[in-house]
């Protein structure tokens, strides 16, 4: 009985190894996860093309209006959808064109902004999330969930750790369902379910099972799971497999139901090459996938009915989206998709309506170049207006760029940087949306792995 649905200048050069080599690794930079010799390319390249943050500016602003209150407004506000009819005596937008590769960075200030610093339990952090009543903050290694308890300030006091259980290979991003009962962390090639309750009260054990796709053949059956991502019904569940080239879909309604989350909970999987982050639409319709490929990563959509009656054959719309294409957001109306480009240097909003409704080479409505390497990306709102935090991997810094000006395509939209530590990761709001939990991955040694804390009533 599985679960029924219903309704400036350039500034710096990224070093390393040459493109197209193992230096160029997937989205977690480290050596021990690069694919093996022969694999297939996941690294970013370079380019010596024009950079396109310098095409010319639009004549029109759009309006934009801050939709959803709380801290972790997504991407873009209301009123940034395009409208195809340009209202009298205005001139429509020009169409924008995906970024290619390129290692050249924005110039930007340093903003005044200092976060609060908590010291790792572990190396290698990744994913990060908090409990809904923002009393603890869940953190991911390559190998555990890391249990916190957060000040007002949001410095982190460690309070107990669980392994990833049969993990032969590393976690990653972690998502907490809507209900706040469960805490999905990506793995392997699946999906480890953790009870949230277990993880706040310090139980023995904390892990109730772990969802895997089956007959993984890629790179000697290492799917490498990115992301997770729920329905807003936490009916079912996705995780991301870059390796595998595909979106896996888990009956996670049905799980909970009777309590057994595992294999057996398999829907099927959603063919997205080099898959890598997820978002599932407010209104349950869309599931948005990135492809994290070197020279042209794509925005992908699927319908939520098509991949979870009939993934193998549910059809994918795709829009380029710049170079390693990473993580991707939804606004809080759905009108707009973000996203980030990480070989690319770039962040990126999309119209939904236009890329949904079947013609996606119009969808790209506003991009801004950031620091090197970004990944991670989450929507605030700040007295300012609302803001994008992008999280630049290479730079060590958080990227903080202004909405409005990101849709008017002003050069002005990149507001500055804060300082992060080594390797920003993923991101995540406490509930009340008064702070911005940042995994700083580090340089693979516990003394340079940290959590770091952004006063979001800071941000200008």
């Amino acid at each position: 009985g599985g679960a029924q649905r219903g309704a400036g200048a350039a500034t710096q050069i990224a070093g390393g190894p040459a493109a197209g080599t193992h230096g160029n690794t997937s989205p977690d930079l480290t050596a021990a996860h690069w694919p093996p010799s022969g694999a297939g390319d996941y690294g970013g390249g370079g380019g010596g093309a024009r950079p396109w943050w310098r095409s010319p500016v639009a004549l029109i602003a759009l309006l934009v209006v801050l939709i959803g209150g709380g801290g972790a407004a997504y991407f873009l506000t209301k009123g940034s959808g395009v409208n195809n009819t340009p209202p009298p005596h205005k001139k429509q937008l020009p169409a924008l064109t995906a970024p290619g590769p390129g290692t050249a960075a924005a110039q930007a200030p340093g903003l005044n902004v200092v976060p609060a610093v908590s010291a790792a339990s572990d190396p290698n952090l990744f994913g990060v999330a908090t409990s809904p009543d923002g009393k603890f903050v869940f953190v991911v290694s390559d190998t555990n969930v890391a249990v916190y308890k957060p000040d007002s300030a949001g410095k982190l006091t460690h309070q107990w750790g669980y392994t990833v259980t049969s993990a032969n290979t590393p976690a990653t991003s972690a998502a907490l369902t809507h209900n706040g009962n469960y805490l999905l962390v990506a793995f392997d090639n699946g999906i480890a379910v953790f009870s949230v309750a277990s993880l706040e009260q310090g139980a023995s054990s904390a892990q109730i099972g772990s969802m895997s796709v089956p007959n993984v053949t890629a790179h000697h059956g290492y799917g490498r799971a990115i992301d997770v991502a729920v329905t807003p019904d936490d009916k079912f569940a996705f995780v991301s497999l870059q390796f595998a080239n595909q979106v896996g879909v888990f009956d996670l309604g049905s799980a909970a139901s009777d309590g057994n989350f595992n294999a057996a909970k398999y829907v099927g999987a959603v063919s997205v090459p080099q898959a890598d982050g997820l978002a599932v639409t407010r209104d349950d319709k869309w599931l948005y996938a990135t492809s994290f490929a070197k020279t042209d990563g794509m925005l992908n959509a699927v319908s939520i009915d098509s991949a979870t009656t009939n993934p193998q054959s549910a059809q994918v719309i795709s829009a380029k989206a710049g170079a390693e294409t990473s993580r991707v957001a939804e606004s809080a109306d759905g009108k707009t998709i973000g996203v980030t480009a990480r070989g690319s240097n770039g962040v990126m909003g999309y119209s939904a309506a236009t890329l949904t409704g079947g013609n996606p080479d119009k969808a790209l409505i506003a991009k801004v170049q950031v620091g090197q390497q970004p990944v991670g990306l989450m929507l605030v709102n700040t007295s300012g207006g609302p803001r994008i935090v992008v999280a630049d991997v290479a730079d060590g810094t958080l990227a903080v760029v202004d909405v409005a000006k990101a849709l008017a395509r002003s050069d002005s939209a990149l507001l500055g940087y804060i300082k992060s530590g080594i390797g920003p990761r993923e991101l995540a709001t406490s509930p009340d949306g008064k702070l911005l939990y940042v995994t700083a991955r580090g340089n693979s040694t516990p003394a340079s792995a940290a959590i770091v804390a952004v006063d979001l009533t800071k941000l200008p």
